[in-house]
């Protein structure tokens, strides 16, 4: 399986490697926090209010994780906010 569909990509805006989860909710696990990051799909962002951290990541490739993960249409997904 490929990092992208193991949830693993880099922010572009720091260069750094985070990790989608999509289980049991949905959010983006970042350096030097143990919270995760609330995911926007539409805004293609993910902000962590316990941090500050702010980043960048496609809504459409957030997507594809969650119906690849799901079997489903992504509907289900339950965000951490």
């Amino acid at each position: 399986m490929s990092d992208l569909l193991e949830g693993i990509f880099v922010d572009p805006i720091s260069g750094r490697q985070c990790f989608l989860a999509t289980d049991p909710l949905l959010g983006v696990a970042h350096p030097n926090c143990p919270e995760l990051a609330d995911v926007t799909v539409e805004l293609d962002a993910f902000y962590c209010r316990a941090c500050g951290w702010n980043g960048r990541v496609s809504g459409a490739w957030v997507m594809d994780v969650v119906r690849e993960r799901s079997g489903t249409n992504g509907a289900e997904a339950t965000t951490s906010s």
